[in-house]
């Protein structure tokens, strides 16, 4: 059992506060950065060519997100959980990501100079796959800072890039370039950005390639799943500009991207809130820690109150947003803006839910959504597309996203028996109703109304009971001061445990999950126990959706004493030891993982261990337990 320390919780809330805030803060720069850029293509270029550029980057987003494969989610989930492995799968990981992001791109731009795309997507597409390949290597190795909370790196990577991405393409519209210049600038952009993550990640972590096909095969089983979910889930983000730009003029896809632009540089918001809580969430899920629930609301309650405001900026201000920026030109673009409207707040809250979701491992639900929502999606852009246009696109993209976030708000409340509530929704729609007033109501300049309006939004919000007047002392209470989970060690008793029964010295407490393939073993290895000791074994089913627990009964016979109890009511295993304990028998406890095995005289040996010191600890085998390439990376260097 690991504890922590006095000042630990509030160390981790600093942590977790700071880097939460400078993501906030560097995404709000490289947003203004990128408005800064995208007005400057949309202006050069116009709309029928900027509605190109949209086209050939929608188009080979797909490789993106179905090459990253879940592998991203994966290896931070398998980080997050033991950090000790980081530099072992981060150097086996890398590798793989690249060959499989070089092969899906050169795929997708054989596919794409194939479809009837016009002669200026058809180059952009050739480019930009150039940019594709950097930001699916760039993806590879973030992993590292979201796992060490050191996404304040990855932020300022991001600006850094979006930086030269303004400054080349200034220079390409100044200097005749044109359309081709300005496509290669945001190629070099997404390049700068990699390679200073590459560089940072690099000081952090070790990344000499290590390929381990064995390794490779493991990672994409696992990973399998959640990567046709997570790839899924985002295809149907761009496959409507996709199918726009096959069935409209282009300068419809023009105005949909001008449009879709301000949503895009908003979710770079709830990106860095909820990455930011993800390796917290996966800790808290592995270990059984009480503080989940509570960091899932808070977070639910922070990102609701920004989508709010989002949501309204972009309900009352489309024309004069789409028109400052893109120009007169794209006027029209700001019918799907205010259509668009509800997205963030749908989005924000289901990026956060999914995220839970992908936390506790519910992969295969998760992909059923997936595939339901983009089935229907693609169902609604194919009918309504060809006759309404771009409209259309902007309906079918919320009523997508309402869909989705129903379904996973059904699957989080039957595997958790929680959903996030709106506790704050009272305080949060009176400073909507400010706001929306107070923009009506003041004269003068568009911006000077958006302004005050966005301050009285705040102003209400710290006046009354909400989220943001007590959003840090709720943290602080969350979060810290850190709780040791609730897992006792060999020896020890809780409170809520029966008293001892006399026919049972020792109670063997085995927490398990999915582990049919390898509980077998352990089982076996238990059942040759030799000497007289009173034991029992008691095998605690988490949650399995394997045959764990029908595995577990086959050694009834063999183990007279063996029980298997159910705790799927809640996911973790300092949950799965807690009941465990609670059901023992035994005067004495010890543990056993559900992929150990003992020797013949391991139960005589801890018992008398625990009837003399209290609390024992047991050898572990270096070689039998552990695959080659964690042998390798525990090795010290001769």
């Amino acid at each position: 059992m690991s504890t922590s320390g006095p000042g630990t919780g509030e160390r981790l809330v600093v942590r977790l506060a700071t880097n939460s805030i400078v993501q906030i803060g560097g995404s709000a720069l490289a947003a203004a950065v990128s408005f800064f850029t995208f007005a400057a293509m949309t202006r050069g270029l116009g709309p029928d060519s900027y509605g190109a550029y949209v086209a050939a980057t929608s188009f080979l987003f797909l490789p993106i997100v179905l090459s990253d494969f879940g592998l991203a989610t994966t290896v931070l989930r398998d980080i997050s959980a033991r950090p000790e492995e980081t530099e072992a799968v981060m150097r086996r990981s890398v590798p793989l990501r690249a060959a499989l992001s070089t092969v899906a791109v050169v795929v997708m731009v054989v596919f794409g100079l194939v479809i009837p795309f016009d002669e200026q997507t058809k180059l952009a597409i050739l480019i930009w796959s150039v940019g594709a390949w950097a930001t699916l290597m760039n993806v590879a190795v973030l992993p590292v800072l979201q796992q060490q909370l050191r996404m304040h790196w990855a932020v300022a990577a991001n600006v850094a890039g979006r930086t030269v991405a303004l400054v080349l393409t200034l220079g390409a519209l100044s200097t005749g370039l044109g359309f081709t210049g300005v496509v290669w600038a945001q190629v070099i952009g997404v390049a700068t950005t990699f390679l200073v993550d590459l560089a940072i990640v690099g000081r952090l972590v070790p990344l000499r390639p290590i390929l381990d096909l064995p390794y490779w095969k493991t990672l994409v089983r696992s990973s399998f799943v959640i990567g046709l979910a997570i790839g899924l889930g985002q295809v149907f983000f761009k496959v409507d500009g996709v199918i726009l730009a096959l069935v409209r003029p282009g300068e419809e896809v023009g105005f949909y991207g001008a449009a879709y632009k301000f949503l895009e540089l908003s979710d770079l918001i709830v990106a860095a809130i909820a990455l930011s809580v993800f390796p917290t969430l996966t800790h808290y899920v592995t270990t059984g820690d009480p503080g989940f629930r509570p960091l899932v609301q808070r977070t639910f309650d922070v990102l609701l109150s920004i989508a709010t405001l989002v949501a309204i900026v972009f309900l009352i201000f489309p024309r004069e947003l789409i028109t400052l920026t893109a120009g007169s030109e794209f006027a029209a673009g700001a019918d799907a803006l205010r259509l668009l409207a509800p997205y963030p707040v749908l989005f924000f809250i289901n990026f956060l839910i999914w995220r839970v979701l992908i936390a506790n491992g519910q992969d295969r639900a998760l992909l059923a959504i997936a595939a339901s929502v983009l089935t229907l999606n693609i169902a609604l852009n194919v009918a309504l597309l060809p006759p309404y246009g771009f409209r259309a696109a902007a309906v079918t993209a919320v009523a997508s996203e309402v869909v989705s976030i129903t379904l996973a708000a059904i699957v989080l409340g039957r595997g958790q028996g929680f959903v996030p509530s709106v506790r704050y929704g009272g305080p949060i729609a009176i400073a909507a109703a400010a706001m929306a007033a107070v923009a009506l109501m003041v004269p003068g300049p568009w911006p000077l109304a958006a302004g005050v309006s966005m301050i009285a939004y705040g102003i209400v919000l710290l006046v009354l009971p909400g989220t943001v007047r007590v959003g840090f002392h709720h943290l602080r209470r969350e979060l810290g001061p850190s709780r040791p989970a609730e897992v006792l060690q060999a020896g020890a008793a809780p409170a809520t445990r029966p008293p001892p029964s006399s026919d049972v010295e020792v109670s063997v407490v085995i927490p398990s999950r999915n582990a049919a393939g390898t509980i077998g073993a352990l089982l076996d290895s238990l059942s040759r126990q030799r000497g007289e000791r009173r034991w029992e074994a008691i095998v605690v089913d988490n949650g399995s959706t394997d045959e764990t627990a029908a595995v577990a009964r086959s050694f009834s016979d063999r183990i007279p004493a063996l029980r298997v109890i159910d705790a799927s009511e809640r996911a973790g295993i300092s949950y799965a030891r807690n009941r465990g304990v609670e059901a023992a028998r035994g005067r004495l406890i010890a543990f056993c993982d559900a992929d150990d095995e003992v020797s013949d005289g391991w139960v005589a040996a801890i018992t008398r261990g625990l009837e003399r010191y209290g609390v024992v600890a047991t050898p572990r085998d270096h070689d039998r337990l552990n695959t080659s390439w964690i042998r390798e990376s525990r090795d010290p260097p001769t």
